[in-house]
């Protein structure tokens, strides 16, 4: 897992009041050697479902990206992955659907 990605989510803890700020960089190393150490994600955004669709003259929203996102774990398939394709299924998926 990238670092900044793991310090993202370690800010938020810290923002929520759950870690202290002085600990935040100890938060994210013991993360990264603890628990990444031995695992891979791929992360995928509102911003590239946005974007995706963009470059389909396709408009959505926050929350609709985010609808789609979450459409998209649900049926994930671990055979197929999730890709750059699979995803925009799903954007025309929601929008026939809308």
């Amino acid at each position: 897992m990238y670092e900044t990605t793991i310090r993202a989510q370690v800010e938020v803890l810290v923002k929520e009041g759950i870690i202290q700020e002085s600990n935040l960089d100890k938060a994210v190393k013991i993360l990264q050697e603890k628990y990444w150490n031995d695992k891979i994600a791929d992360i995928w955004d509102t911003c590239d479902v946005i974007d995706l669709a963009e470059q389909h003259d396709i408009e959505i929203s926050e929350k609709e990206a985010i609808q789609i996102l979450q459409k998209a774990h649900r049926r994930f398939d671990a055979n197929e992955g999730l890709n750059w394709d699979i995803l925009k299924v799903h954007i025309d998926d929601f929008v026939e659907n809308k």
